[in-house]
């Protein structure tokens, strides 16, 4: 028997375990068994970096990594939470991008120039408000011109995130390379909207 361990990302809905191998799934003192491909769908999504416990069954002297023949997958569901480091919502080895997303609501549309000025951001940042690109930055300042995307009433507004491999690779094969302060990834804001005359 063979017991591995990890932090489930914020809003975990579903696990596929990519092993041949018998495997039960241990989540908040519930087991579950894996279904033919190997997914176990969870009753509710998971609070960020909620621990999972995967027993396998080992057999020809495979232990650790070898049990799986592939990355283990997530499926999500979209979580309301305060801004914090991925490493905080269970992200911590995600080498992609998280969507953040918040309704602003204005009494009319703006008179002067307004920017939306992302706060402290770590990583690239793509943002659109009303479904339209407008901008993206990757580094400071973290701010950009969204005059002629807002409107009167509510506004969407969808910043995404992309981090780097620092934290896959610390994680999967803990490296000198990767400097102290580079794992720490997200939206960390405050994010607001600035207006000017």
């Amino acid at each position: 028997m063979e017991w591995l361990r990890f932090p489930a990302p914020l809003g975990t809905t579903a696990l596929r375990v990519p092993t041949p191998l018998s495997v039960t799934v241990l989540v908040e003192g519930r087991e579950y068994a894996t279904d033919g491909d190997g997914w176990v769908r969870l009753p509710a999504p998971l609070a960020a970096a909620t621990p999972v416990l995967l027993k396998v069954v080992a057999v020809d002297g495979r232990r650790g990594g070898a049990l799986l023949d592939a990355a283990i997958e997530a499926e999500v569901a979209e979580a309301e939470v305060q801004l914090a480091a991925w490493e905080e919502l269970g992200l911590r080895a995600l080498g992609g991008r998280v969507r953040y997303r918040t309704t602003a609501q204005l009494p009319a549309a703006p008179a002067g120039r307004t920017l939306l000025d992302l706060g402290e951001v770590r990583g690239t940042a793509e943002i659109r408000v009303n479904g339209a690109p407008v901008g993206r930055r990757v580094w400071g300042p973290w701010a950009v011109e969204v005059t002629d995307a807002l409107r009167a009433g509510d506004n969407d507004i969808e910043i995404v995130v992309s981090g780097t491999l620092a934290g896959y690779l610390d994680a999967a094969s803990p490296t000198r390379a990767v400097a102290a302060g580079q794992i720490r990834t997200g939206l960390f804001g405050p994010v607001r909207l600035v207006q000017s005359d």
